[in-house]
């Protein structure tokens, strides 16, 4: 549920003497929205319309009642000012429903542009004996669900619910407004990464690849699996000079994922991931044992061996050939 964040503020009453409301800045300056069940038959004089007009530049705010046989039609019941109302300015183009009179209040709401914070605004109707006369503010309610996500994303990470973080984190509007979202990647990654090296220890494979995909789901780090060449990978990897995938971070996180993938059975997408690995960066011999073992645990065994005898080959040229598992050579011959 969202929380508002109200502040009141009692404005002088300026609306009780109306004033004749050029038609030009109707015409030409205003937006207009029809106040929905506002008592307009009950004012003094009385009116066969309530509107809401909010000048053109949004610095201004007016109720206006149209007359019924009059000429001109408008009389301004009452004004405010954007300022006054604590607001930068009054967003007409981004209003979310026609204002509504509702027990003699009358609620708006707007959005403000590029942002997920909202405004509702609410005014109160005032009478002179039986007779409508004004309109006078009484306050208004704050919310900005973006600003509310992030805070929820991390009171999610502060639990290690790395799922639920990443939801929060995917549901910011504007993000680009709001968070570094190559910081929020990271922190997502690097999180989820710890979180799974954890579970693998303890033998819990699949919940350390949850771990990992929950936070590769989170916006662009899924960018990993766009690269279509090793020259398109280095290009990326050398021109983002980011947090996220350098390097270091692709080769442990992805790499790991990998791993994680063919520990938990998943035979099909561990096949998908260390084939990528293995073109991305050739020279990286762990995505090869990762590839082979799943390729020869899927009946695949002629695949397999063709990678297990690359496995080698990378582990002999670094002098890691005492590292290589039994099982390769076994399956090798």
């Amino acid at each position: 549920m969202r929380k508002f964040l109200s502040f009141i503020f009692l404005l002088p009453f300026t609306g009780v003497k109306t004033q004749v409301l050029p038609v030009p800045f109707l015409d030409t300056t205003a937006h207009f929205f029809v106040v929905e069940n506002a008592p307009f038959d009950k004012w003094e004089p009385q009116g066969e319309e309530f509107i809401l007009a909010i000048s053109d530049g949004g610095d201004y705010l007016t109720f206006v009642l149209k007359q019924t046989g009059k000429n001109p039609p408008f009389l301004k019941v009452a004004e405010f000012r954007a300022e006054e109302l604590e607001v930068p300015f009054f967003n007409y183009a981004k209003v979310y429903s026609m204002p509504v009179c509702k027990n003699d209040t009358i609620r708006f709401m707007f959005e403000m542009p590029y942002r997920a914070s909202q405004y509702t605004y609410s005014f109160v109707l005032e009478k002179t004996g039986k007779k409508y006369a004004g309109v006078k503010y009484v306050d208004y309610a704050f919310e900005d669900a973006s600003q509310e996500a992030i805070q929820h994303a991390e009171e999610a990470l502060e639990k290690n619910d790395i799922k639920l973080a990443a939801e929060y984190y995917s549901n910011v509007m504007y993000p680009m407004y709001y968070m570094d979202e190559k910081e929020v990647s990271a922190k997502l990654m690097t999180k989820a990464h710890n979180l799974a090296i954890q579970a693998y220890k303890e033998n819990k494979f699949k919940q350390a690849t949850e771990y990992m995909v929950h936070a590769l789901e989170f916006y662009g780090n899924t960018v990993h699996q766009d690269y279509k060449s090793k020259a398109e990978f280095e290009e990326a990897i050398t021109t983002d000079t980011g947090m996220v995938w350098n390097r270091k971070n692709f080769q442990l996180w992805i790499g790991d994922y990998g791993l994680f993938l063919y520990r938990s059975g998943e035979l099909e997408a561990s096949v998908i991931m260390n084939t990528y690995m293995t073109q991305m960066l050739p020279a990286i011999p762990g995505p090869y044992l990762q590839l082979g073992d799943s390729y020869f645990d899927l009946g695949k065994k002629e695949e397999a061996k063709v990678i297990y005898k690359k496995y080698a080959e990378l582990m002999k040229e670094q002098k890691r050939s005492k590292e290589v598992p039994k099982r390769v050579k076994q399956r090798m011959n």
